[in-house]
This record gives structure tokens, sequence and C-alpha cells, in this order.
């Protein structure tokens, strides 16, 4: 029961629209710089970004991954390095209030970035990324982005 309810979950978070990353770094990314090739966010002041990634295999080995948060010019805003067991979920957050004090615009737009290297990138195939943002106040989810598939499609 447990598996199938983790593969649900899965499936589930595998539905939307984001593009894989074409270049260098294993992994999918949400942008259209040099950082990616999918769906652009924008946050502002009260709300934060946060990116998420769920390690799907039930049982599976535990699988080091680096998430990660750019400005539309590429510019790094955060990076984590987390080590995700199977069956578990791990996330980064960017916090409008705290990234935008130090910018003049009064809305920014985000792109975030989940990767592992590629030695792992075959047995780390279970991983599922979404890239939410949410109100600082109330915690309502205002936007979620989800990949077309499987964060680390094994055999590719």
């Amino acid at each position: 029961m447990k598996r199938s309810l983790v593969s649900l979950v899965a499936k589930g978070l595998a539905m939307g629209a984001v593009a894989i990353l074409e270049a260098g770094t294993v992994g999918i990314a949400w942008g259209g710089t040099d950082v990616g090739n999918g769906m652009p966010v924008g946050i502002t002041r009260g709300q934060t970004a946060r990116l998420n990634v769920l390690n799907s295999a039930t049982p599976g080995i535990t699988c080091p991954v680096q998430l990660m948060f750019f400005d539309s010019m590429g510019n790094e805003l955060a990076r984590g390095m987390f080590e995700v067991m199977p069956g578990h979920l791990m996330f980064l957050d960017l916090n409008g209030d705290d990234v935008l004090l130090r910018r003049a615009e009064q809305r920014l737009q985000i792109y975030g970035l989940g990767a592992t290297d590629q030695a792992n990138r075959r047995a780390c195939g279970n991983l599922v990324a979404t890239l939410e943002v949410f109100d600082n106040t109330t915690f309502k989810t205002m936007v979620i982005l989800t990949p077309p598939n499987l964060l680390f499609a094994p055999g590719k």
C-alpha cells in the first residue's frame, strides 16, 4: 500500500509543464536564461518561493540533491545541499521579503533548479520536483509548477 501511495503521489506531482534542463547540469529547471528553458515564476514582498524535491523510491537509496534559485539574469539567489531519503521530501525556500530588500524591483522573476551529480543520476531516477509560491501571512499556495516527468529520468 505504501509503495502504491508514493507512486500515486509521484504521478500526481509529475503532471504539469516544465522543461528538462538541456545543458551541463543534470536536473530540471524553470527559466529562460542560461539556467534553463522552462517557465519563470514571479515573487514579491510577502511571498516565499519553495523548491521541493521528493524521493519517490520505496525502497531506494538516499540521493544527494542540490537545490538552487536564480534571478532572471542567472545570478544565484539561494543554494542548499540535501540528502533525500526514500519516501521523503526536502525543500529550499526563497523569501521575497529578504531578497527584494536588497533590490530596487518590487517584483522578481526567479527560476528554480534541482540537480544531482552524474554518478547518482541513474540510481536517483525517482526524484520529483515542484516549485510553489505561497503567501507569508496566510501560507496559502498561490502558484505551483510541476515537471512533466520524473526529475532525473533513468537511462537518459
